[in-house]
Order: structure tokens, then sequence, then C-alpha cells
């Protein structure tokens, strides 16, 4: 690939490309005797698409397909880009230059370098939220286009060569086209957790070796001492997380059977991965005890270990007995393949990956070390023997359900737990958590919601106890309201037998963890803590996992919201309350000697929490990041991110580094901070005021379910969850998930910027020295620009032509005219503000956001005319064939926009 610096010249690369796939493209369809559709896809890129609705259904899926090539050329434009900066700045070692070297300047010496980077752990967590509409065997047929278009990017090819090329470009191009683009059927919870396995068993591992491997070469760059880098605990910690199999909220499909299916199937994959590995390994391992001199200690500890081996796998193990290194990764492999010898926890397996590591550097084999067996340590440190920790998530109302079940079995006269008082119950929950007896003896059967919760904690237990404690990573609790909420979890783990009995007193070995969702909850979220970390139950449970997680301080979970609090109050009550949250919560921390860890609950869009992900740790309270960082990867996110190897190492390693530097870094106080609070509570107060009011206008509902396509996103099978939580037809029981999915599809994206511009007008005219102040001051504060980038980035991908065309499918014209006045009046002022305070249009100041979404215009554009007149046709004859189409241009439109939901 030649040189390329500018947005224009990268730009051009773009384009280049994405022509060269639309050429073959057009081939293959003219091949296939669609000669037509190839010209009404040229057609519709030059600006020329057709309002007729004939026989689209071709069309659309054409124009489906060239979204995901233009997602592709992006994808492997932007690799080629950050291998050439990491080429000219960092020797191709990526970010950690960069970073390391700042600790440097900053007058730490290496010991103190390792201490932060020890400290820096960043566990991406898969969700399975249906945002993501491509069927796995199209993910991977794009995976195999994205390799053949790398492969043009080598210059040595002869032309006969880069024909071949073309022609293999084609041929999966014709897979594509042949191959049904929409899922026949919803997909249940094990085809989404064989979905993810994609990544986890066969991306990450590839992408966390390169990930070790540049870390070494950055350490080694910059001269620091190189023993550092032969103990694995010193590089930064990357591990899975994973909610497919434990996301139980509002999901009827994810039972008991499925939750251990789906940690036996996560075990295998890890144990699986290791004895690829270590087979590699035996082979590298090839040395000669004769050519590497005197006998080796590791000679002593295989005769030791072989003692404890049945005699039947000892000729297995010492195929080559002169090479004793070799027979020892045998001798692992044996431990790993058989069963009844396997490692109990991962760390024995970690111990002995250690023995073998100094043995071959006594040998003077360090850079081997370095490069075969640190990966392989790492890879095991990183998935242990779970691969990802599972999740167990259910509703607050589930567990308040069962409870009352459990007391009417119990005979208790007043057993409407949900209906007493905060304080009867916390008086109840306190005299029951000093008792280890269940409420039932174990042959009573439960039903429904009681069987449901009490079953999955039974299961968990189980597995707990037949594979690892750290199978699971805790069970949060979805809407949580009160104290009460939480300490109900220890006493349902003690009627499941999950709950143990310890020396001083009861325990959980699993953490229960809040979820703070709405904007009342997230006000209330420190009046909850500093109750429920008061609890000696609560304390003890915390003491047990700071011990089998070797951690050296009590660290509490904390799960926020960002989804369902844009829901409920807008784009800037949400990002604040969040902010606060935090920031709140870590005094308390501070006060009680507590580290909180937040699990911040992202989506694919900005109204859901996304945003550049560097730029959203730098924004984050200070001190937010010292107990580490969780964050959900959801829907189409995860194949963004995590799609090749070269992605995946970009963004782990952004994460990664980027926690380590925010981390040693003190944020300067700016004159703003002092009104940092007085601001945001006005802005955030006239922002929801605003976006409430157009919520609960009387006829909001009629205008929301015309206009957008809600009804055809809760036909979609894009996931194994329904569209509401209890299948109420109500905007309250409505998900976050398909609440943003179809504002973004009719180009709206209002959830993500409506009611700010008249705030930033309120706060202009209220108080013009805070306004000037404020307008100031987001030149550097690095939360407020985050927030109001983010909202002009949201209104930008908005279209007031598309939105007029999308209510024209409301009947009644007064109600049409009154409701996208309101619309198109709040989103001009906010367009007139941003460019007030930023002090021009994103247009000049964002080009690559500009040329982002002009690739994308036109053909979205004819989705967009296409779709709204199938939505009339189908409302009103319910015909098949226009739902047919209608979900192909979702899936189009979805794909097109990338960031849905």
């Amino acid at each position: 690939m030649t040189n390329i610096s500018s947005i224009d010249q990268i730009f051009s690369k773009i384009e280049s490309d994405f022509s060269i796939l639309i050429q073959c493209f057009s081939n293959v369809l003219k091949s296939l005797g669609q000669a037509d559709v190839a010209e009404g896809l040229l057609q519709v890129l030059e600006g020329c698409g057709s309002d007729k609705n004939e026989e689209n259904e071709q069309l659309i899926r054409a124009i489906s397909m060239s979204f995901h090539f233009l997602n592709i050329v992006e994808e492997n434009v932007a690799n080629q880009v950050h291998r050439l900066t990491n080429d000219s700045l960092a020797n191709n070692c990526g970010p950690w230059i960069e970073k390391l070297s700042a600790l440097q300047l900053e007058g730490y010496d290496v010991e103190e370098i390792v201490e932060r980077l020890r400290k820096t752990i960043v566990e991406p967590v898969f969700t399975a939220h249906p945002t993501e509409a491509k069927r796995s065997t199209v993910m991977r047929h794009h995976r195999a286009l994205y390799k053949l278009l790398v492969n043009l990017e080598n210059q040595m090819w002869s032309e006969q060569e880069r024909q071949e090329l073309y022609c293999d470009i084609e041929v999966i191009l014709k897979q594509l086209w042949l191959t049904g683009g929409l899922i026949a059927q919803k997909p249940d919870v094990f085809t989404e957790h064989n979905n993810s396995l994609h990544y986890l068993g066969s991306i990450l591992p590839q992408a966390f070796r390169t990930f070790v491997l540049r870390f070494q070469k950055s350490w080694k760059s910059l001269g620091l001492n190189q023993d550092f880098l032969f103990d694995v605990e010193n590089y930064p910690l990357i591990r899975m997380g994973t909610w497919i199999g434990g996301d139980r909220d509002g999901n009827p499909y994810v039972s008991r059977e499925v939750t251990v299916k789906i940690i036996k199937s996560l075990r295998k994959n890890s144990l699986e991965l290791y004895i690829q590995s270590i087979e590699e390994l035996a082979e590298k391992c090839s040395f000669s005890q004769v050519l590497l001199g005197e006998k080796s200690d590791l000679n002593d500890l295989l005769q030791d270990e072989l003692k404890k081996i049945p005699n039947k796998y000892k000729d297995e193990i010492l195929r080559y007995p002169d090479e004793p290194w070799r027979c020892f990764c045998y001798l692992i492999l044996v431990k790993l393949v058989h069963k009844e010898l396997l490692y109990k926890t991962s760390d024995d397996l970690i111990k002995d990956l250690v023995k073998l590591s100094d043995s071959l550097l006594d040998k003077g084999l360090q850079s081997f070390v370095l490069r075969e067996i640190i990966p392989i340590l790492y890879l095991v440190r990183s998935f242990g023997f779970h691969t990802a920790k599972l999740d167990i998530r259910q509703n607050s109302q589930m567990h308040s359900n069962a409870i009352e079940k459990l007391l009417e079995l119990s005979g208790y006269e007043d057993k409407q737990f949900s209906l007493w008082t905060e304080d009867k119950k916390n008086y109840f929950l306190n005299e029951e958590l000093k008792i280890y007896r269940p409420f039932l003896h174990p042959r009573v059967k439960l039903d429904g919601d009681s069987f449901t919760v009490i079953s999955a904690l039974k299961g968990l237990n189980d597995e707990i106890e037949n594979t690892s404690i750290h199978c699971v990573n805790s069970l949060i609790v979805s809407m949580t309201h009160t104290n009460s909420d939480l300490l109900l979890m220890y006493l349902l783990a003690r009627e499941s037998g999950l709950l143990r009995s310890g020396d001083k007193g009861l325990y959980l070995p699993v953490q229960v963890v809040p979820l703070f969702e709405t904007i009342s909850d997230l006000k209330n979220s420190v009046s909850v803590m500093s109750a429920y970390l008061s609890h000696p139950i609560v304390l003890r449970s915390l003491e047990f996992h700071k011990r089998i997680n070797h951690s050296d301080k009590l660290i509490q979970d904390v799960m926020i919201g960002y989804s369902d609090s844009c829901k409920d109050g807008g784009i800037l009550a949400s990002q604040w309350n969040v902010y606060c949250t935090q920031r709140d919560l870590i005094k308390l921390g501070n006060e009680i000697g507590v580290t909180f860890r937040f699990f911040h609950g992202r989506g694919g869009t900005i109204s859901r929490g996304a945003g550049p992900t560097d730029r959203f740790l730098e924004a984050l309270p200070q001190g937010s990041l010292y107990g580490g960082f969780r964050l959900t990867e959801q829907g189409e996110s995860i194949a963004q991110k995590y799609g090749s190897p070269t992605t995946a190492v970009y963004n782990i390693e952004m994460m990664a580094a980027s926690i380590t530097s925010v981390n040693n870094k003190l944020q300067k106080v700016s004159s703003i901070d002092n009104d940092l609070d007085s601001l945001m509570d006005f802005l955030s107060t006239k922002s929801k005021d605003k976006y409430r009011s157009f919520l609960e206008h009387p006829k909001f509902i009629e205008y929301y379910h015309h206009t957008t396509p809600l009804d055809i996103i809760e036909e979609c099978n894009m996931g194994s969850r329904p569209t509401r939580r209890k299948g109420v037809k109500s905007l309250d029981d409505l998900r976050a998930i398909p609440w943003v999915f179809s504002w973004n599809q009719s180009r709206y994206y209002l959830p993500g910027w409506f009611g700010v511009g008249t705030a930033l007008k309120s706060l202009k005219e209220d108080d013009i020295d805070l306004y000037n102040s404020f307008v100031e001051c987001l030149k550097s504060n690095k939360f407020l620009r985050y927030v109001f980038l983010n909202i002009e980035t949201s209104s930008a991908s908005a279209d007031v032509d598309i939105m007029s065309l999308y209510a024209s499918l409301v009947e009644d014209e007064m109600v049409r005219n009154q409701m996208l006045g309101i619309v198109i009046d709040e989103y001009k002022l906010l367009q007139e503000m941003l460019e007030e305070v930023f002090g021009s249009s994103y247009k000049n100041r964002r080009p690559k956001l500009e040329k982002t979404l002009g690739l994308r215009k036109n053909l979205l554009a004819q989705l967009h005319k296409m779709q709204v007149i199938d939505l009339k046709d189908y409302r009103k004859s319910g015909s098949r064939d226009t739902l047919v189409r209608l979900l192909l241009s979702i899936n189009a439109i979805a794909g097109g926009e990338r960031t849905t939901g």
C-alpha cells in the first residue's frame, strides 16, 4: 500500500477499493443474468435511483451487499493506516511506545511502571443483543472477502496473479449473492453462543499473541529491563466476559440447561485452545539435551511427574527421550487431554508452563521464551479454564416474585414481599441471612418465576463445584432500585445451595452486582451502595473475592446503564447522571475502603453509550478505572471491533494503553470544573424536560408507531430475546434496543440529540457568562467535549428530508405536521447552537465524518424511499412479499448505518 496520510488520500483509497468490489459484483450479477440489477445499483450509486418499487427485492439485496463491501473496505484501509502510523511512530509496536515513554518522562522507574501495568485490567463482555442482523454464514463469507482485499495490497503480484485474485473475489461475491441474507428463524441462545466462539476460539487467541509480542517490542525499544517481560503477571491483562447464556432479563429461552451447556462449551473451548497451542509448542521445543550441554533441572522435574502418571501414558510422554523440553510439553498435553489427569485449575497449568519457561531461560533461550511461551501463558492467564466469565442477569421483579412464592410455600401469611416497606424488607433479610437453612425441603416442586430463578442458581452452583469458581463473574440485578433488591439475591442463593458457610459466617462466592439503569436509580445509587456495603455478609463475600482473585483491595462491581437512562431522559441527562454516579461512588468507596469497578453497559450507537473508546476513557471521572474496566460489546460492534485479528489487536491495545495512560494522569482542574455541576445540572434538566415533553405529548405514540418501522423490527429474527421485557405493548416495556433501532432506521436518531438545542439556547439566555465559559472550556474539558462531539455525530447522521419522508406515513395530517414540526424545529436549533459553540459546522471541522456519511448517502436514500413505499403497502395489505422486502431493507439500512442500536 502506498503511503497515505491525509483524509483525502484515505478516502481516495476507500473509493478506489470500493469501486473494485462493485465492478466485480457487477460482473457476477451479469453472469447470473441480472444485468438490470447491476445497472440499477450503479444508478443508485450515482444518485439516480428510481421511485418505483416493482421487483425491487433484488436491488435491495444488492444495495445491502454494497454496504457490507464498503464496511470491509473501510476496515482494511483503517488497518493499513494503523500499520503505516505504527511503522513511522513506534516501529510497528502500536501505542505502547507512546504510553510507556510518557510514564518514563513523568519520572516513573521501571518497577513503578510495572506496578501500574499490573493494575491495567480490561474486560470486554460479549452480549447477544439483537442489533446484528447478519447471518453467521454471511459473516464468514465477509471474512474471506476481507482477506482477499488484504491480499490485493501486495505490490509484488504480477498482473496475472492480480487477475486471479479478482476471480477469487468474484467467487466469494457469487456465494454471498446466492446465500439468503435473512435469518429464517430466531436464533436460539446456543446458536448465538456458537457465533461468539468464532471470536473467542479463533480471532482473539491470534490477537492476544500479537498484542503480547507488540508490547514486548515496545518495552525493548525503550531499553527497559527485559527481566520483567518473563513474568506474564507484568503484562496489561485482557480478560473476556459473556452474557450469552446468562442474560435472563426478559429472555425466557435462557434456561438452566442452556446456561450449563454454555459453561461446559466455554470450558471445552479453552482446553482445545491449550491442546493446540502445546502441540505446536512441542514441535518447536525439539532442543537436544546433548547440544544444550549439561543436564537440565527439567529432567528431574519430569521424572518426579512421571511417578504420578499411570504407566499407560509414559510412552506417549517419552517419545523423544533426548529432548526433555519436548517431553515436558507432552506431559502437559497428557494432563490436558485425559480427564482423570486434568489440571485442577488453570493456575496449575500456568505453574507447569513457568517450569518449562524457567528451564529454557537457564539454557539462554530468552527470545524463544518471549516469543513462544509467554503468549501461551498470557492466553491461559486470560482465558483460564472458562474462556470467558459468564454473567448471570435477571430483573429485580423476578427475584421479588420468586421470594413471594417461597414465602407462600413456607406458610407465611404476609407473603406479598413486593408490597412491604423497604425497612420491613431489610429487617426480614437481615434476620434470615443469619441462618443457613433454606425455606423449603429440596423435594418441594417450584413453578413459574420461583422455578426459573432457583433452578438457574442451582445449575450455577453445580457448575462452580464441577469446574471452577472463575467460570462465573457475577449475579447482575437489573432494575436495582433499593438495597433489598441486592440482599434478596443472597437469600435466593441460600435456597439454591449457592450460599456458603465459612469460619466467619455466611458468604456468597459469586458477586452480586447492581445495574442502575434509569435516571432516578442512578441518582439513588450512592444511598443504595452505602447501605449494601455495610452489611456483614456482603463484606465477608468481598473478602472472599479479594482472596480468590489475588487482589490487594476489596473490589465491588457496579454496572451502569446508558441505554435505559437515555430512553428515560435523553442523551444529556443520561451522560451526566452516569458521570455523577461514578464520581459519587468513587468518593463513597474512598470513605469506606472499597474500590468500585464500573461495568459500562454501552451499546453500538451514541444514544446507547457508544463513542470513540479512547476518548470515552479520557472523559471518565478521575479514579473510575482504578478497579479495572468492564464494558459490553453488543450486536454489530463485536464484528466491527473483533472481526479480524488485526482489528481486534488494535481495539484491545487501544483500550489497555488508554487505561494505563488515564490511570497515571491527574486531570487538571480547569475554570469550568468548579461550575461543572451547576452547568450540567442546568443543561441536563432543560434537555430532559424538552425530551420528556415530546414523549409525553398526547400524539407521540401515534406518531412514533407510524413514522418508524417498529412493527417490522418486531418481526425480525435478529436475536433470541423478545423486543419487550414482559410482552406489554407500552413504551415503558419496550427495550431500549428496538427503541433506538427504530429511530435510527427512519434517520431521526432522536434519542441521541433531541432536547440539547433547547438546553443550550436556554443556558445562553439565562446565564451568558456561564454560557461563554462553557464555550471556552468545550475546547479542553474532556467530558464536555466527548459528550457534545457525540451529540454532533448523532445529529449529523440524522436527515431532515428522510425524517419527513417517514412522517408521510402518519395518516392524520394535523398530527403529522405538528409532531414533525417539533422535531425539525429542535433539530435546526441544535445545528445552530452546535455551530455556535464549536465555532463552525462539523462539515468544516470534521471532514472524515462528512465523507463517511457521504459515501453512504445515495445508497441509503434509495433504501429509505423503497422502505416507506413498502411500509405503506404492508400496513394496508399485510402482504407477505412486502414484509420480506421490508425485512431486507431493515437489514440493508442497518448495514449502511453500521451503528444501529
